[in-house]
């Protein structure tokens, strides 16, 4: 991974050009992973099957490759 400095006028120009969709796919992945994250945390569920995981993983990479998508038309 290379880390890249940008000046403030660039992050500007990304914050206002983030579509509205985009900003609430990134918002909503963020916090799926997150409850996951409790769910599996919180419980002894890990001897159980999960068949919802799949599907949620499959929504997840849908959000993550939206905004991405989105990302490269800037860069």
């Amino acid at each position: 991974m290379i880390i890249v400095d940008i000046s403030p006028a660039q992050q500007e120009k990304i914050k206002l050009e983030m579509s509205h969709e985009g900003h609430s796919r990134f918002i909503r992945a963020r916090e799926v992973a997150a409850n996951i994250y409790k769910y599996f945390d919180a419980s002894e569920c890990y001897s159980k099957p999960h068949p919802w995981l799949p599907e949620i993983f499959d929504y997840l990479c849908a959000d993550m490759d939206c905004i991405l998508h989105e990302i490269d038309k800037y860069i």
